[in-house]
């Protein structure tokens, strides 16, 4: 996969656009702290729905700060079933800081997986683009700036045209077992920073797709998907800034038994006035509970929930100690096969000389998705509201 090499220039608080790149000076800028998408539709107000996991998408962008009134950015939040109807209300988390230079990215590609064949299909893709960008400030060190995630996107299709003979697209929809979206390996070098992305997508069977069995159970596999992978991305930089960058952070759950979560004390450097945490990856691997029979070579599960996020707890400038919580899950509907979950997730500490990191009573901002089936209907009174028929929601966010 070929690198990405960014050049541009920032004067002041003058912007120029170079390849869908774009810069910010000493403003205030969003930093993304992750995600919570649930389905929430119940049989009998009772039983989950389960969905395979189709084309998904949270993220920040349209950011608006500088020379204006109103400052405001947007998010976008995409959540899709594979096959039945069901509604969400998805959440993006965010903190603010100002006074700090940002440049605004997005790695794109488009890419097709081809599985395996036999009785236990599988499929795999793995992307490691090489991303540089000459920064237009001297005197900074690795110290000064971070990499972080501003969010990301799949869109995903099954085209029917390009399947095996006599196979089927059963929905655009798959059943995941393994996702790693990971900034790696930054480095500054003189003005020029490079970071490395990680992205991998697995994908299998579920336990209930029988495919070459006689268990009367055969759920129809795609075998060739296609995706257009989006990772959004800020380049934080300023000599008033100082980044800590944290060890993964890992925990295992069965996928039935909910999310989990914990609080982060991390120790930075006296003296700094304030502090936020973002993200530099995040993922989860999922394997069967059970090593025979129909479970053995089938480790993809249907999705009930897909959670990951941070969120700012305390400060203290006297000690340098900054505490955060963190949430990750990958539930699985009570109605389907669980599944042991391992988590995983990246963080970074940005430490400001000055006071200036802000929270938000916005956040988490979020919207709403629905799709309607033959038995559930989006127009008809859920929650007291009657919902808009559509997979893709955008909310503009007014500071």
């Amino acid at each position: 996969m070929r690198g990405v090499h960014v050049n541009f220039l920032c004067l002041l608080s003058l912007c120029f656009y170079y390849s869908g790149v774009y810069c910010s000076t000493n403003a205030t800028n969003s930093v993304w702290q992750g995600f919570e998408h649930h389905w929430e539709r119940r049989a009998l107000k009772i039983a989950d729905t389960p969905h395979r996991m189709g084309s998904i998408a949270n993220y920040i962008f349209n950011e608006a700060f500088q020379n204006t009134s109103s400052p405001s950015f947007q998010v976008n939040q995409t959540f899709t079933p594979g096959v039945n109807g069901d509604y969400c209300y998805p959440k993006t988390y965010f903190s603010l800081t100002s006074d700090v230079n940002v440049i605004h990215g997005v790695y794109d590609v488009a890419v097709q997986d081809n599985s395996t064949q036999g009785a236990n299909p599988t499929a795999s893709l793995s992307l490691s683009p090489k991303i540089s960008v000459t920064l237009p400030q001297s005197g900074l060190n690795n110290a000064n700036v971070e990499m972080l995630l501003q969010g990301w996107r799949i869109d995903m299709n099954c085209n029917p045209d390009v399947q095996p003979p006599g196979e089927i697209c059963n929905s655009n929809g798959t059943w995941p077992y393994y996702m790693d979206l990971q900034i790696h390996s930054c480095g500054l070098s003189g003005a020029e920073f490079t970071c490395f992305l990680q992205v991998n997508f697995n994908r299998s069977c579920d336990p209930s797709c029988a495919y070459g069995s006689n268990l009367g159970i055969d759920k129809a596999f795609n075998h060739v998907m296609d995706y257009h992978f989006y990772v959004y991305y800020h380049i934080v930089y300023s000599q008033n800034m100082i980044v800590n960058r944290l060890d993964t952070i890992s925990s295992e759950k069965i996928t039935s038994e909910g999310n989990t979560y914990g609080t982060i004390v991390a120790q930075g450097n006296s003296g700094m006035k304030s502090a936020t945490v973002g993200i530099r990856g995040f993922g989860f691997d999922l394997s069967p509970l059970l090593g025979k029979s129909i479970f053995e070579g089938k480790p993809g599960r249907y999705l009930e929930s897909l959670t990951f996020k941070v969120e700012d707890v305390l400060y203290s400038a006297d000690t340098g100690e900054f505490a955060f919580d963190w949430e990750m899950g990958y539930y699985t509907p009570l109605t389907t096969y669980p599944a042991s979950g391992s988590y995983f997730l990246t963080p970074s500490v940005l430490q400001m000389s000055e006071h200036s990191v802000q929270h938000s009573s916005s956040s988490p901002a979020g919207g709403a998705v629905c799709v309607s089936d033959r038995f559930f209907k989006c127009k008809l009174n859920i929650d007291g509201v009657r919902l808009k028929e559509t997979t893709n929601t955008v909310t503009t966010v007014q500071l």
